[in-house]
């Protein structure tokens, strides 16, 4: 399964708006990483600040281990035991980086 929004930024000219937009689509994230109720295999978030509240919010992770890099600046987690599911990839891919393909280029890597 493949949840995402769009990469275009809405913005407007009330920054508090804007914010609000931002905060419900993460929420909203991770309100699904929490209904989850079969264990995926690995899970990909992109962005700073989604990245994080899936991880901690979604997740429950607390504590995990950096096994490496899958590509350039692409760190992944091993989940730690408290998270809801332990020992599983967490791939955390930054807003700004790589190219158009290069998140295509991860999920097959971890398919």
């Amino acid at each position: 399964v493949v949840i995402y929004t769009s990469r275009d930024v809405i913005k407007t000219e009330d920054l508090t708006n804007d914010l609000s937009k931002s905060t419900n689509i993460s929420n909203s994230l991770v309100s699904i990483v929490k209904q989850l109720s079969i264990r995926p295999s690995f899970i990909i978030a992109k962005g700073g600040i989604t990245s994080s509240d899936v991880a901690t919010k979604g997740l429950g992770i607390k504590k995990a281990e950096v096994i490496g890099q899958i590509t350039k600046g692409v760190p992944v987690w091993l989940t730690g035991e408290e998270a809801k599911y332990n020992n599983m990839p967490y791939v955390i891919f930054p807003g700004n980086v790589g190219e158009v393909d290069t998140l295509m280029e991860v999920y097959k890597l971890n398919s």
